[in-house]
This record gives structure tokens, C-alpha cells and sequence, in this order.
């Protein structure tokens, strides 16, 4: 049972997975190569400490994975670039929000992070003010 221990608190979130410790612990669940050699590249995504350097295991990542890759515009990247581009349209679409400074604060407000209004305001132009006009 003390062989188990470590991985437990790995699991559990009580220690982390060190370097050395990736393959034993790849091993332990029983990772086919593929899903080993996927495995070690978003541990050393997770550890990057620069943006070069997170590339270069991101895509390690997506060369270990069955699906083909596209491109995408400039807009669609953008959206997916700050977690609260959704958030926001989320709201917009469940609320009662127009597209004015008021508006911008209530919506900061709301959400968990906070962000600055002006964030809500550069969302509006950044995608359109069409996203006011989602309301239901």
C-alpha cells in the first residue's frame, strides 16, 4: 500500500508530479506510447516558463493527437484568447445588458475575476455590438 501512497497524493493534489517522477507515474496508468509520449509533453507545457518554450510542448502535444489541426481567423483567435470573451457573451445572451458604460460596470461585476469595464467595452468593439442583440 505505501507504493500507491505517492501516486494517491499526486492524484489528490497533496504533491506535485516532479520530473523525474513523470514516467513511473505514466507507467502506472498504464499509458500506451502515444498517450505516454502526450502525457510527458503537457508536463513540460504545464512547467514552461516562456512563451517559446510552452509553444514548442504545445505542439509536441498536438502532433501526439489522432485529429488534424486548422486554421483559424484572426477574429475566431482573438475570441479565445482572454477567458472572459465567452463569459461576457454568455451574459449578454442570458441578460438584460445594452451596449452603454452602465452596462459595462454591472457585467464587470459580475463576473469572478473581475475585469475592468473597459475590457467589457473593448469585447464590444473587438466582436461587434451585435453581441447586445443576442439578448433572448
Amino acid at each position: 500500500m505505501k507504493v500507491l501512497q505517492p501516486y494517491k497524493d499526486i492524484v489528490e493534489g497533496r504533491q506535485k508530479l516532479g520530473r523525474a517522477f513523470i514516467y513511473k507515474f505514466s507507467s502506472a496508468m498504464n499509458h500506451s506510447k502515444k498517450e505516454a509520449e502526450y502525457f510527458e509533453n503537457m508536463f513540460f507545457f504545464n512547467e514552461s516558463t516562456s512563451a517559446d518554450e510552452g509553444m514548442l510542448y504545445f505542439e509536441r502535444m498536438i502532433s501526439c493527437q489522432k485529429t488534424s489541426a486548422t486554421n483559424i481567423d484572426v477574429i475566431k483567435y482573438e475570441y479565445y484568447t482572454k477567458w472572459y470573451y465567452s463569459a461576457i457573451r454568455a451574459l449578454i445572451s442570458l441578460g438584460r445588458f445594452s451596449d452603454n458604460d452602465k452596462c459595462y460596470k454591472k457585467i464587470d461585476s459580475i463576473l469572478n475575476p473581475r475585469i475592468q469595464p473597459d475590457e467589457v467595452k473593448k469585447c464590444s468593439f473587438a466582436f461587434g455590438s451585435s453581441w447586445f442583440h443576442l439578448q433572448r
